[in-house]
């Protein structure tokens, strides 16, 4: 995961919390991001029975990571968007061994600038000290941008990724149910978050792709998946 640290001879304070200006969620809060160690311990966020999603940076293609979830171990192998890096499409779909206990969150579509959006990860608290400790966290924020890739979160004060929290969902809520909008690809650690966009032509193809190559459900793409209750 890339993250651009900006220099400034203003005073930037940060809390304890991460995601930055963020919360520590509730226990069984989002269970369908997950954590894996390796990989500068990145974040991700189960989308069908069998596939979860992370950034493109976190991992290579057909590369194996090792998921825990509930205590068990659950082997997911990587794709990495074939888009990637020529395009700021920094995503990636793993297939898991064997399907996965969360009821798996859809993928949203498009938002407009301006929408209220949740950043979630297992990132650091503290841009000056990466390590992380393995909790998961979540913060507030609104789309400010819109690119043809990638959504830019920016608000004062609201929640900002950290080291670690790369490859974990934008979520969006409607209707009083979580969906994922984006992927976290990278920030500048003060204000800034860049979310890879899920409903770009290249994502679209990509994860179709993935589902018909794999014969797997993606849902909100290719199938229409019992909806989480959170």
């Amino acid at each position: 995961m890339k993250f651009i640290v900006l220099l400034s001879a203003a005073v930037f304070a940060t809390n304890s919390f991460a995601i930055i200006n963020g919360v520590q969620a509730a226990p069984d809060q989002f269970p369908e991001v997950v954590h894996f160690k390796s990989n500068a311990g990145c974040s991700g966020v189960v989308v069908g029975p069998r596939v979860v999603l992370t950034s493109a940076s976190c991992v290579q293609d057909d590369e194996v990571v090792e998921i825990a979830i509930d205590s068990n171990i659950y082997r997911v192998k990587f794709s990495r968007s074939p888009f990637y890096p020529e395009k700021e499409n920094d995503v990636a779909a793993g297939v898991a061994e064997r399907d996965l206990p969360p009821t798996p969150l859809a993928l949203h579509g498009s938002l407009d600038v301006g929408a209220a959006v949740q950043l979630a990860g297992f990132g650091c608290t503290d841009r000056d000290h990466p390590d992380h400790d393995g909790i998961l966290r979540f913060g507030m924020n609104r789309i400010t941008e819109k690119r043809e890739q990638i959504w830019i979160t920016e608000q004062p004060q609201g929640a900002t990724a950290c080291y670690g929290d790369g490859g974990g969902p934008l979520l969006y809520q409607k209707g009083g149910r979580n969906y994922v909008a984006g992927i976290i690809a990278y920030g500048n650690l003060i204000n800034t978050t860049y979310s890879v966009r899920l409903d770009s032509e290249e994502s679209l193809q990509f994860l179709r792709e993935f589902a018909q190559k794999n014969q797997v459900e993606i849902c909100g793409l290719t199938s229409d998946c019992p909806p989480s209750s959170r």
